[in-house]
Formats: C-alpha cells, sequence, structure tokens
C-alpha cells in the first residue's frame, strides 16, 4: 500500500503538468537521426509506366514525377501562383507576351537548369502528342526568346491572364524538363 501511495504522491495532479512534465520528457530525448535513405513501394502500371512528364497518364507515374520535379508555379489556398521554379513572371497589359525567370538551381546530375531547358520543354509541350498541348498549343513557338540564360519571352497565340497558372503541379504534364 505504501508503493502505491507514494508513486501517486509523485505523479501530476494535473493535466496541464502531465503535459510539461511530458514536454520535459521529450527535450531530455535525442534529437531523432538525420539523413539516410527512404524506400517508397508505388504499385503502379507495368510496362506502360514513364518517368516523362509529357506522357504520364497513371497514378505510379504522377507519384514518382511530383517527387522528382518541381513546377513552374505552385497555388497558395486562394489558387494564386506562387514561385516554384520560375522565381518571376509578368506579362503585357493585353497578356499576349509572358516573360519567365527561372531561379538559378541545378538538374540532379549538376548541371544547370537554364532558359534552354524551358524553351525546349515548351516546344515539346506544343506537339500533339504530348499530354501537356493544350498549355503547348497556347504558346507561339516559333518567337520564344532566350533573354538571358534564366529568362525567358513567351509569346502567345491568343492573350491569357492566366498562363502562368497552368504550370502547377496539379497540371503535371506541363513540368520543365
Amino acid at each position: 500500500a505504501e508503493s502505491a501511495a507514494a508513486s501517486s504522491a509523485e505523479a501530476p495532479a494535473t493535466s496541464a503538468e502531465a503535459a510539461t512534465s511530458a514536454a520535459e520528457a521529450s527535450t531530455d530525448a535525442a534529437a531523432p537521426p538525420t539523413g539516410g535513405e527512404v524506400t517508397i513501394a508505388v504499385v503502379s502500371g507495368g510496362q506502360s509506366e514513364t518517368f516523362n512528364p509529357a506522357v504520364a497518364a497513371g497514378g505510379g507515374d504522377f507519384t514518382r514525377i511530383l517527387n522528382v520535379f518541381e513546377p513552374l508555379v505552385f497555388l497558395d489556398e486562394s489558387y494564386a501562383p506562387t514561385p516554384g521554379l520560375a522565381t518571376e513572371w509578368s506579362s503585357t497589359p493585353d497578356g499576349k507576351v509572358w516573360t519567365i525567370t527561372l531561379r538559378d538551381t541545378t538538374w540532379h546530375d549538376g548541371s544547370p537548369v537554364t532558359s534552354d531547358d524551358l524553351i525546349y520543354s515548351l516546344t515539346q509541350m506544343a506537339k500533339p502528342e504530348h499530354f501537356g498541348s493544350l498549355v503547348g498549343s497556347k504558346v507561339d513557338v516559333a518567337n520564344l526568346k532566350k533573354i538571358d540564360e534564366h529568362t525567358v519571352e513567351v509569346p502567345l497565340n491568343a492573350p491569357d491572364a492566366e498562363f502562368i497558372s497552368y504550370f502547377n503541379p496539379f497540371n503535371f504534364n506541363t513540368l520543365i524538363v
């Protein structure tokens, strides 16, 4: 009986005291390890699988692609575009010419992501066999203009005030490759 009384006397009297004790105990614990490797298994479509955003069509493809490629923009909670691979964008007042500036970053092999990659990707998206062709068909591909190593002028076939928003992670067929 004495040991039960003694242990109950040591226990926190309120839930606030219990929470404080738990928080203090967690700060005493060693920090979790960082680094290492994570293996993810994805059940997918077998031989029809692809790593190419241009022709991706299945859930497994989307899972792999969205964990490796970064979109030009993300959408915030109000669906407004926020920076991704693109750090800046603007359009002419009529919405017919867009200027897109890319972040200074690299591909997995260490080579730089440049405006040439954006021009290549937009050119590929304009092809009918590309699943991003709806967006690509909006671009006047023949008149794409490299401004510098990270900036491209993108003329459109018709004005489009929402053009940059199409390059979000939910429209994975518009990723830059």
